[in-house]
């Protein structure tokens, strides 16, 4: 049987697995199917990984390139597998870049090319506008000037209103004939907010530059207009034969290029070096002990034994050199450098070189030289500025906006909120304006038009109003800036703490009482704070006090007033406000006083006693104070003082005690005292004895009955054995016991034996059944 049912079993579990396996793998065939060509199947994904699986066997450059430009294409994937060539394979797939994906992410050549830049109309950026001066002194255009001097050259320029500048539109401006750029210039041109509007560049040789513009003015069509600054050197080589003690002249030697080899936005270099040239003694005069002393300014350092000097003699306004000479000492002290020579007879060229530092590249650098000469038969002074580079400004007629925000509950600024601007056409004209520490914003360059600034991010701990984009109009020729406020509305906070008011009163009339302190404690027993005073309302606050249990100890009172030490214990619960009330009573201004009379023997009470008061002057104050059933007699409402008590009489059988008694009163306290009496025993008559009376005898007393108890007979249980068993007789003599019996039946016990004996029949009969099958 055991064997059928484990065959079943097996059987059930059998064709459960067969189920599963035919509906989770499919017919016999299908999976060998679908596993057949894993190249195909993947193909049917349309993301052509066909290409990729392939190509990356025959060629892997020319797969990358083919799978990264057409990911979807399968028409392009023979050729580019086919071929060697990468750069066959590039064209290939350049070709297929037609597909769908590709030729709708590609945006319109159209709408992508730059609009073309043009030459921007100007008035004042001829060579006739051309302010050349020398020292603030004006240079006309055909006076001579020189090619070791450095003069200025200004223009003031405007262009017409209307004319649309876009960026990458120039404008250019012409030098006069009797100045050259020697040295590479390019500089921004600013605003007077200090924003760059355009680049202006002049290179060595020309006799033009050029101001190329970005974007800042393609909204501003009036107003436009600005300067142009730079440096140039002279034409003219030759000078007058006058005769001089000294000259000083100065240039630069040449451009540095940055050790990491950048150069500014137009490919210009900062200047490197400058050569200073001091002549001097042009009339060839004897002179000895000659010292130059050359000052040397910040921003300049000397470059040792950089020192060359000739002599020579002027020929038609220029220098003729006859050789060198040697000066007899260069020392550099400091900032000063101090050249020596003994003896000179002839014109003298001394040069000599200096390294620049902190070059702006942004504006005008002026390095400034000064030499001194002392001779024994003459003294001189001379000085030059060697000037580089250039400044330019602009600007156009344009409006501002200046928001504030504030806190709209008080008013307060907030910093840290962000905006941006958009203009009439929902182009984005500014982004990331912040408020300020006093929660401003301010805009300035606005061309003309309508605006609108919006709300992009709300300063921590505030809710963003529901008004949080402000339009506004810039108006042209309106020169006041548009001044917006908006608001935030502050976050509601958690409350952290809790507040608890005290109100003190006084006991009896609950007036308020000022002046009660107290000490807070929490619920550590340490002092919070103290002391703690009620103002003229009674009333004592306790602001800002974390949750927790805390408890008021009125240190002192009141004026006037008991102080109450009871502690005031009160739990803080953060966002809530509880109060309490505490009162204290008056001080007392009476004592009270409490007699006891009592038996000077046995020390009980007695009553009736009779007592007067008297003040410390000996008048009565209280009289007739007569003692109740407890000897005692209580009085109320004695001022503070001394006392005299006085028995008027004593209790009746008592001798009258006639010692006063003093005592004294404190006001709120009760004094008490003891007084005793003697009893008077010569007032007691002794009674005489009575005679005795015999105690009769007591009568007999009749014995009682004895108490039979009746006995019930017991009647047998049919079938009961009643032949063996005796009953015993019954005693009924009082104080007789019965006797023990003995062989009495237990029913309980018989009971149980038999559930005993069922059972074992039971359980033999199941066992009897088992064996049978068993067999």
């Amino acid at each position: 049987m055991r064997k059928k049912i484990i065959i079943s079993l097996v059987s059930i579990m059998s064709a459960l697995m067969l189920v599963f396996v035919f509906n989770v793998l499919g017919p016999p065939g299908k999976a060998s199917a679908a596993t057949t060509d894993p190249t195909t199947t993947t193909a049917t994904t349309g993301a052509s990984p066909t290409t990729s699986t392939t190509t990356a066997v025959t060629s892997p450059t020319t797969t990358q390139t083919a799978t990264a430009v057409t990911p979807t294409s399968t028409t392009a994937t023979p050729s580019v597998t086919t071929t060697s060539d990468p750069a066959t394979a590039v064209t290939s797939s350049s070709t297929t870049t037609t597909s769908p994906v590709t030729a709708a992410s590609a945006p319109s050549t159209a709408t992508d090319s730059p609009i073309p830049s043009k030459e921007i109309p100007m008035k004042g950026n001829t060579a006739a506008d051309a302010n050349v001066t020398l020292g603030g002194t004006a240079i006309n255009p055909g006076d001579t000037t020189q090619s070791w001097t450095d003069y200025s050259v200004g223009f003031n320029w405007s262009i017409p209103d209307y004319v649309q500048i876009n960026a990458g539109d120039t404008a250019t401006f012409t030098i006069p004939d009797n100045v050259n750029v020697t040295q590479p210039t390019s500089f921004p041109v600013k605003d007077p907010k200090g924003n760059t509007i355009g680049q202006f560049t002049i290179l060595p040789g020309q006799k033009t530059g050029t101001l190329t513009f970005n974007n800042a003015f393609e909204n501003t069509t009036t107003g436009r207009q600005g300067t142009i600054g730079f440096t140039a050197k002279g034409t003219s080589n030759t000078t007058e034969d006058k005769d001089f003690i000294v000259n000083k002249y100065g240039w630069i030697n040449n451009t540095a290029v940055p050790s990491d080899g950048t150069t500014t936005t137009d490919g210009e270099h900062a200047p490197g070096s400058l050569t200073w040239n001091v002549a001097f003694n042009s009339a060839s005069k004897d002179l000895t002990n000659v010292v130059l002393t050359d000052t040397i300014e910040p921003g300049q350092t000397y470059i040792k034994n950089s020192v060359t000097a000739t002599y020579g003699y002027m020929l038609n306004g220029q220098y003729v050199s006859q050789g060198t000479i040697e000066p007899t000492s260069v020392e550099l002290v400091g900032n000063q450098l101090i050249i020596k020579f003994d003896k000179v007879s002839n014109y003298i060229d001394l040069r000599y070189q200096t390294t620049v530092q902190n070059v702006n590249l942004d504006g005008v650098n002026k390095w400034h030289d000064k030499t001194t000469l002392t001779a024994d038969q003459i003294s001189a002074e001379a000085e030059h500025t060697i000037e580089w580079g250039g400044a330019g400004t602009g600007e156009g007629a344009k409006g501002s906006v200046i928001f504030t925000k504030v806190n709209g509950e008080n008013n307060a600024p907030i910093p840290g909120a962000v905006f941006k601007i958009v203009n009439g056409a929902g182009k984005v004209i500014q982004e990331d304006l912040t408020t300020n520490e006093e929660g401003i914003i301010e805009v300035d360059d606005l061309a003309p038009g309508d605006y609108v600034l919006i709300e992009t991010t709300v300063p921590d701990g505030y809710m963003q109003s529901s008004n949080y984009e402000w339009p506004f109009t810039i108006v042209e020729g309106v020169n006041e800036p548009v001044r917006i406020t908006g608001i935030d509305v502050p976050i509601p906070e958690d409350p952290k703490t809790g507040q608890e008011t005290l109100t003190k009163l006084d006991a009896g009339t609950d007036a308020v009482l000022q002046g009660a302190e107290f000490k807070l404690f929490d619920a550590d027993g340490n002092v919070i704070s103290s002391p703690l005073v009620t103002n003229d309302q009674g009333i004592l606050e306790l602001t800002n006090l974390a949750p927790g249990k805390y408890s008021l100890v009125e240190i002192k009172a009141p004026d006037g007033y008991e102080l109450n030490p009871t502690p005031v214990e009160f739990e803080i619960k953060a966002g809530e406000e509880n109060s309490v009330t505490v009162k204290d009573a008056k001080l007392p201004t009476t004592g009270s006083l409490t007699v006891l009379k009592v038996d000077i023997a046995t020390n009980d009470p007695l009553k009736g006693a009779v007592f007067n008061i008297l003040d410390a002057n000996g008048k009565v104050v209280k009289s007739d104070l007569t003692t109740d059933d407890k000897g005692q007699i209580v009085v109320d409402g004695l001022p503070d003082g001394s006392y005299t008590l006085v028995e008027v009489t004593a209790p009746e059988g008592y001798l009258d005690n006639k010692a006063p008694v003093k005592f004294t009163i404190t006001a709120g306290k009760m004094t008490t005292l003891t007084v005793s009496d003697t009893f008077d025993e010569s007032d007691v008559t002794e009674p005489e004895p009575e005679p005795e009376v015999p105690e009769p005898e007591p009568e007999p007393s009749e014995p009682e009955p004895p108490v039979v108890k009746p006995v019930t007979p017991t009647v047998p249980e049919p079938g009961e054995n009643t032949t063996s068993e005796k009953h015993p007789s019954v005693d009924n003599t009082p104080g007789v016991g019965k006797l023990p019996q003995t062989g009495n039946r237990n029913p309980g016990l018989s009971v149980f034996v038999g559930i005993l004996l069922l059972t074992l029949l039971v359980l033999m009969h199941f066992v009897d059944r088992r064996d049978r099958r068993n067999r």
